[in-house]
């Protein structure tokens, strides 16, 4: 249950318009369960985007980890998914330059 749930969310959030996909998602499920849930989602999200960003540099899922960990922290903060927004927009903006 709990990866289908998973897979669940995963498609919504991608599924979701670039630049606004973090909001849309934090306005579907911020305040889901109770408030230490929540607690524990953000502090969870925090540590796994920490971790992501140190593997970054090493081959690996490190570009997985900070992915989902974005996703885990823009749930529950409002801020967050802003700020995750718009870095969104300037990476694809940046990839787009490079690529011609």
């Amino acid at each position: 249950m709990a990866l289908a749930a998973l897979r669940q969310h995963w498609q919504e959030f991608r599924q979701g318009e670039p630049g606004k996909r973090f909001q849309d998602y934090y306005e579907r499920r911020h305040g889901e369960g109770n408030a230490f849930l929540c607690g524990c989602r953000l502090v969870l999200g925090l540590v796994l985007l920490l971790v992501g960003l140190v593997m970054m540099p090493a081959p690996g899922p490190g570009m997985i980890v900070v992915a989902l960990a974005a996703v885990m922290v823009a749930r529950e903060s409002r801020l967050a998914a802003r700020l995750f927004d718009t870095i969104e927009l300037r990476l694809r903006d940046l990839l787009r330059r490079i690529r011609g």
